[in-house]
């Protein structure tokens, strides 16, 4: 789960998610990096799981460009996730499934700026280039 402190063990053949964003003492920047690792050998559901992550993206790559609307990259990632029989759902009050967003800015303020995560009510979440 994104930013989570854990807790127990870190069990063999089992996926650890690492989610840090620290900050520049010099600059005052944030930044941020996420990364799936296995300690032991991963299964071949977790190697589907990968691969269908990895091409997702590819979608989502695929459609960003200035002004983009980002609730509609967003919403082609589900559907490539749903294609390849990854359902979103809720199960016992938490979400299954896709339950990160596709990204957000970074700067000064952690998560500053764009966010592009579970469908927004307000469609004003477009990518702008700056600078």
């Amino acid at each position: 789960m994104p930013h989570n402190n854990g807790s127990g063990p870190i069990r063999a053949n089992q996926p650890v998610v690492i989610d840090i964003f620290p900050q520049s003492l010099k600059t005052g920047y944030y930044a941020d990096i996420s990364r799936t690792v296995v300690k032991g050998k991963a299964s071949d559901e977790l190697k589907r799981m990968y691969n269908a992550v990895k091409e997702a993206q590819n979608v989502a790559f695929g459609m960003i460009k200035g002004g983009v609307d980002g609730n509609k990259v967003y919403d082609a990632v589900v559907k490539y996730f749903e294609k390849k029989n990854f359902k979103n759902y809720e199960k016992d009050g938490k979400q299954q499934g896709f339950i990160h967003g596709l990204g957000h800015g970074v700067g000064w303020t952690y998560m500053k700026g764009l966010q592009w995560a579970h469908r927004q009510a307000n469609p004003c979440h477009r990518l702008h280039r700056h600078g």
